[in-house]
């Protein structure tokens, strides 16, 4: 869900989600860690991570209003359209050939 509104877990709440996901399965026996303070444990948050290597721990942000309303479906067809005109214009372009630019780092306004 909170993918769905753009916005990341921190470490806190994935544990919190994991203690109530494993309540919401019946798991027993729970560590009593985790009945105690009604989340999982850090060994377990940090051996999920070692398990899952495609997360990452980030400090959550929210995303902005207009990031978020651009993209849908007639901004990304568009997109993709401007694309494939540089594709036909520039034939012997290949994946390696393109970059993925965005704003951090560089200065848009003098």
């Amino acid at each position: 869900m909170a993918a769905d509104i753009y916005y990341g877990l921190s470490p806190k709440e994935v544990r919190k989600l994991a203690y109530q996901y494993a309540t919401e399965l019946k798991i027993d026996p729970v560590p009593e860690g985790w009945s105690k303070n009604k989340q999982a444990g850090a060994d377990w948050f940090s051996a999920f991570i070692k398990r899952h290597q495609k997360l990452s721990i980030r400090k959550p942000q929210a995303t902005s209003l207009a990031r978020a309303t651009a993209f849908n479906k007639t901004t990304v067809a568009d997109f993709f359209a401007k694309l494939s005109i540089v594709y036909e214009r520039f034939p012997n372009i290949s994946p390696h050939d393109i970059w993925n630019v965005d704003e951090t780092g560089i200065p848009t306004v003098q």
